[in-house]
């Protein structure tokens, strides 16, 4: 199982709320939410998706990963990539992927517009669920 990460500087915990609504409508044509539309995806399954959004901003990534449902070496791994280029931070993304061939995500990028700032940090291997 992979999982890929994004860190993330929104303007307030509103705008990642609307950042991440899931909009269901019958036009296929028309992304699942601002950030699938923002990673080129019309659709992705949200049960492999996880979030978190902090009040404070911190550059602090192991601490504000032990509340998600990576395993302690995956932690250390995602921690120390960011580590060598840290920046403020107070949201996290997670998009798990099941299998080897396949992605949520294609070809998941950085995002900067108003009120969003994401820093994809990459694909990570071996990140089961602990």
């Amino acid at each position: 199982m992979t999982v890929d990460v994004w860190v993330g500087l929104f303007s307030s915990h509103e705008r990642m709320e609307q950042y991440l609504e899931e909009i269901y409508d019958d036009d296929d044509s028309t992304p699942l939410s601002e950030f699938a539309g923002d990673m080129n995806e019309f659709f992705y399954d949200h049960d492999f998706f996880e979030s978190s959004f902090h009040e404070t901003i911190t550059e602090d990534l192991s601490a504000r990963l032990q509340g998600h449902s990576l395993p302690p070496l995956a932690v250390e791994t995602v921690a120390s990539t960011f580590a060598i280029n840290p920046e403020p931070f107070n949201a996290i993304l997670l998009m798990w992927n099941e299998e080897q061939d396949y992605s949520q995500i294609e070809a998941p990028v950085s995002v900067q517009k108003e009120g969003v700032r994401l820093r994809y940090l990459g694909r990570f291997e071996n990140a089961g669920p602990a």
